[in-house]
C-alpha cells in the first residue's frame, strides 16, 4: 500500500507506460509504480529502486539523471529499458 498523499506523477514513455512515485503506507521507503495498457507492478525500497513488467525494466533513481545515461529517460529521475 502507498501513502496517496505521496503519490506524484513522473511521466509517460514511449510506449504509453506511466510511471509514478509514492512513499509505502508506513513512509518509510520510496515506490516506483508502473502502469502499462495490460498491467501494473510496483516496487519500493531504498533508492534506486527497480520494477519488472513483462519486458520493461524501469528504475527510480536517487539522483536526477545525467544526460548521458542510458535507457529512455522518463522525467528527471527514471531509466526505463525494454528487451527486444
Amino acid at each position: 500500500m502507498f501513502t496517496s498523499d505521496s503519490v506524484r506523477y513522473l511521466g509517460e514513455d514511449s510506449n504509453g507506460s506511466a510511471y509514478y512515485a509514492a512513499k509505502n503506507a508506513n513512509n518509510s521507503e520510496e515506490c516506483l509504480i508502473v502502469i502499462t495498457t495490460d498491467d501494473w507492478a510496483s516496487g519500493c525500497g531504498r533508492l534506486p529502486v527497480k520494477v519488472t513488467i513483462s519486458d520493461t525494466d524501469a528504475t527510480l533513481a536517487k539522483e536526477p539523471l545525467s544526460d548521458d545515461a542510458p535507457g529512455e529517460h522518463v522525467g528527471d529521475y527514471v531509466t526505463v529499458s525494454t528487451s527486444p
